[in-house]
């Protein structure tokens, strides 16, 4: 079974535990996480939120008639679908490398990733108000941001908990029998 080959590292907490029961192995909080799964989950996210950024922005002026990126706007002034689209897969990219850091190093790294990349979201998705455009340029533009940095956040957020959801599984070892 290919589940197997990611069974948690185990080793026995004390003599209480039943034979053959294993319990987490404390230097290892995850087990061995396949990274290139996790990855290969980042590069699909990228397509996505690539594909994500020109539909927005075609939605927004096609069918809603609002220049959402006019020009007048100090932090997007020259953004068009295709510039918009290859910053959203650099940010896809640097949230994977973010939620890497944090798989290693936290004890609940998916509660720390979603706080991070949703704040982040949220910021990005504030900056048209800081300009001069008109407002419904500000709020097309800030749901653009807004709607692609949940996006991000909650593909790879997912795609690790699917990841992690596997890697948490204890094998159970049959006890032994000892002869005498």
């Amino acid at each position: 079974m290919q589940d197997e080959q990611y069974v948690r590292p185990a080793r026995r907490y004390s003599p209480s535990i039943p034979s053959g029961y294993l319990a987490p192995n404390k230097d290892l909080p995850y087990g061995p996480i396949p990274w290139r799964r996790l990855w290969a989950a980042c590069a699909a996210t990228a397509v996505v939120v690539v594909l994500s950024a020109p539909i927005a922005i075609l939605f927004v002026h096609g069918v809603l008639h609002i220049p959402a990126f006019d020009g007048k706007q100090a932090a997007s002034a020259h953004i068009t679908a295709t510039s918009l689209a290859l910053w959203s897969g650099l940010a896809t990219i640097a949230a994977a490398a973010v939620l890497t850091v944090l798989l290693r190093a936290v004890p609940r790294p998916l509660l720390f990733f979603d706080a991070i990349a949703t704040l982040v979201a949220v910021l990005i998705a504030l900056l048209p108000f800081a300009s001069r455009s008109p407002e419904n340029v500000q709020i097309a533009s800030s749901l653009i941001y807004l709607l692609l940095g949940l996006e991000i956040m909650l593909l790879l957020s997912g795609a690790a908990q699917a990841i992690l959801t596997q890697v948490m599984r204890i094998k159970v070892i049959p006890p032994t029998v000892v002869s005498n």
